[in-house]
Formats: structure tokens, C-alpha cells, sequence
């Protein structure tokens, strides 16, 4: 069922998930999600990846833009991080409004600009971080396949906050 689920969505937008998307995500990934509400009453959060073949993904991500614009989904063009990043053009929700940009060595998707400018300024990879170090220490991720780390406290906060109303 999965397998005719792919093949719908190849056929639905044009987009083969193993050649145009999978094909260069073999770096290292990272869901992030921000430390207090957005703009909405939503968390930011995001997606960061570090393509293992830069080119397949500006492909990819030329691809994402035209599979959007043919489903009538504007996107707006900014500078953040001295990068042009694709924003929708409106908001699909309160406080959500996806903007994406590709930078050497870094894939970065995230629910609002404001929040993508901020994850584009912090250089980096996740083994760097302080959330990272505090759990694994001064190991590395070369031995796992895949790592959750998760930051409990902002969820929390959202999740008081829609339902106090604050």
C-alpha cells in the first residue's frame, strides 16, 4: 500500500520521491522546533539537510516550486541569508507560512521567514549544538543511523498555551 501511495504521489505532482528527493538525503537531518509560540499559536519549526549532492537538490527544490506553481500555490522570492528563499505567497494557517531556501551544504524548510532567518544564521551542524552535546556528550553520530533529540519544554509551552488561550 505504501508503494501504490508513491506512485500516486509521482503521479499527482510529477515528483518520484526516490530520485528527486530521497536521492540526496543522505546527510545529516534535523527537525527543529522553535522556543516559544510563532505567529500563530503554533510553535516555528523547521527542517534542516545537509544534501549529500548539492546539485540533485537545487533540482529537487526547482521541482517543489513548479509542482507548486501547477497546484496554484504562489511563492515570492527573498533574500534571507544572502540566499534567495522561496516564501508562500500567503500564510496556510495562523502563524504559517512556509518559506524554503538552499544553501551550500544546507537544505532549510521552515513554517515562517522570520523563523527561516533564523535557523539560516546559525551555522552549523546539530553535533555542535548544545541540546546535542548535553545528551550524547562528546560522542559522534558516526555509529547511529538515526538520533531523536527533543527539546520538551517549548512543545509544553504550546500545547499550555492553546489550551489556557495564551
Amino acid at each position: 500500500s505504501v508503494d501504490n501511495s508513491l506512485k500516486k504521489l509521482t503521479a499527482l505532482s510529477g515528483i518520484d520521491l526516490d530520485t528527486d528527493i530521497l536521492s540526496w538525503l543522505h546527510g545529516e537531518a534535523v527537525a527543529v522546533v522553535g522556543p516559544g509560540l510563532g505567529a500563530g499559536k503554533a510553535p516555528d519549526f523547521g527542517l534542516l539537510v545537509a544534501p549529500s549532492d548539492q546539485a540533485k537538490a537545487a533540482a529537487a527544490l526547482a521541482q517543489i516550486r513548479a509542482v507548486l506553481a501547477g497546484q496554484g500555490v504562489g511563492l515570492t522570492q527573498q533574500t534571507i541569508g544572502g540566499a534567495t528563499a522561496y516564501v508562500f505567497d500567503r500564510p496556510v494557517t495562523d502563524g504559517v507560512q512556509p518559506a524554503m531556501v538552499l544553501l551550500p551544504g544546507r537544505f532549510i524548510m521552515a513554517s515562517n521567514p522570520g523563523y527561516l532567518a533564523e535557523l539560516v544564521s546559525h551555522p552549523g551542524t546539530l553535533g555542535a549544538t548544545d541540546d546535542y552535546r548535553s545528551v550524547v556528550g562528546t560522542g559522534t553520530a558516526g555509529n547511529a543511523a538515526f538520533q531523536l533529540v527533543i527539546r520538551v519544554t517549548p512543545i509544553r509551552d504550546a500545547i499550555v498555551g492553546s489550551l489556557t488561550g495564551a
